[in-house]
């Protein structure tokens, strides 16, 4: 996928040109709207840069056209924020997302690198490296009344806030509702498949790509890459069935049986099982050696990813296919990578 900026004035590499672009409070607002975008990608809400003015606030946007640091300071630090270590604040245990990764997106020796900010360590690749000068920001240490705003300070953030287009997102995948086949109107524990030949247990679980919220946070905005991969992990050798699911769910308040998906309300699956038309649909099969991840990835993966990222449900269902062993524990992680999708910036 192309990325393309739309930054307001800019030559056609996206930068501001000295001699003829003032920088403006607006380009600022601009830099605080991309990088706004990105914490949300990262689960976190928008930071207000025009509040109030305060020790350790942001600076309205009034007094930026006055060539005070502040703002940039702020914007430069939200840029380190991004590139630190992001720990999940949603879902239960352990939180969604249980890791977060920006990967460098241009096509060169060094995509899909984990981007740092400095000191990259084997696998990584240091922003500041490729932007900055001599590994570090332009006019690192601004002063107060001292440093002027320059047009490569705005350019470097620009840079900078572009470069931050390709993640790699760990979701755990809760499984946390089963269906019993010889219990049909009955839910059952999660996290658990079976197939002995003439009943069997099923496994119900979502993640969380991104929230209800007004703009939704977490991955919104963006296209899921075919590098994207779900791990089934289980603790004997079986065979494993991952499904979409198709119905809307209420895992926690109403979770489903084998005969509903949504038992309070009475309705049921075309199939019981939940495995019919417009119940479900195949993502993939993996065979499973016990306690070893096997992997789901490819186009399936990803297109299944893509429906949840643009509002469909966020849930699975996991069947065996083998007949065997009675009960087995099964775990599963999802890794999303992914593209920003532009414009906006």
């Amino acid at each position: 996928m192309t990325y393309t900026s739309t930054w307001t004035d800019a030559d056609e590499q996206g930068d501001l040109v000295a001699g003829l672009h003032w920088v403006r409070d607006d380009h600022l607002a601009e830099l605080a709207s991309a990088l706004n975008r990105r914490r949300r990608l990262t689960y976190q809400a928008d930071r207000d840069y025009s509040a109030q003015i305060a020790a350790g606030a942001y600076v309205r946007a009034a007094l930026l056209a006055g060539a005070l640091p502040s703002p940039l300071e702020n914007l430069r630090a939200q840029v380190a924020d991004l590139l630190g270590p992001a720990l999940g604040g949603m879902g239960g245990q352990p939180p969604s997302p249980a890791g977060m990764e920006w990967l460098w997106p241009l096509a060169d020796d060094d995509e899909n690198a984990v981007l740092v900010l400095t000191q990259p360590q084997a696998g990584q690749v240091a922003l500041l490296e490729k932007i900055g000068q001599d590994g570090s920001w332009s006019d690192p240490a601004l002063g107060g009344g001292v440093t002027p705003i320059r047009a490569c300070h705005v350019n470097q953030l620009r840079r900078a806030s572009e470069l931050l287009r390709r993640g790699r997102w760990t979701l755990p995948l809760y499984l946390t509702s089963g269906m019993f086949s010889t219990a049909p109107q009955t839910p059952w524990i999660g996290g658990y498949v079976a197939n002995n030949g003439s009943a069997e247990i099923r496994s119900v679980g979502c993640i969380i790509a991104r929230t209800d919220d007004s703009p939704a946070l977490g991955l919104s905005g963006v296209e899921a890459r075919p590098a994207s991969r779900i791990e089934l992990t289980a603790q004997n050798d079986c065979s494993v069935e991952l499904r979409r699911i198709l119905r809307p769910m209420a895992l926690l308040s109403d979770p489903p049986t084998w005969n509903c998906y949504r038992p309070a309300q009475s309705l049921a699956w075309a199939s019981p099982g939940g495995c019919g038309q417009n119940d479900s649909e195949a993502i993939g099969s993996v065979a499973l050696l016990a306690g070893q991840a096997g992997v789901l990835t490819g186009t399936g993966v990803a297109a299944a990813l893509q429906a949840m990222i643009d509002g469909a449900g966020q849930n699975f269902l996991l069947r065996r296919t083998d007949i065997g062993y009675t009960s087995i524990p099964v775990s599963a992680r999802t890794i999303v990578e992914f593209d920003l999708v532009s414009p906006p910036n």
